[in-house]
């Protein structure tokens, strides 16, 4: 008895949290915002690499330019 009872408030737990999942689903907020928040994310971090690179290829180039005058003095 105490079995069936446990399986009856489990199937019921499991119905009450799956109905409130398609309720969210419909809507298509929480999917909405949570895109969003990876888009953002990822952006802001592709934005810090391609930063690095930009400096780091002018960083490149200065070196380039005092080698090629070092080689001009000697």
């Amino acid at each position: 008895m105490k079995a069936w009872k446990g399986i009856g408030c489990l199937v019921a737990a499991l119905a009450f949290f799956g109905c409130g999942q398609k309720e969210e689903a419909a809507k298509g907020e929480p999917k909405d915002k949570a895109r969003q928040a990876v888009k953002g994310v990822v952006r802001r971090e592709f934005d810090y690499y391609e930063g690095a690179k930009q400096k780091l290829g002018e960083a490149g180039k200065k070196l380039q330019e005092q080698r090629e005058q070092e080689k001009e003095l000697n």
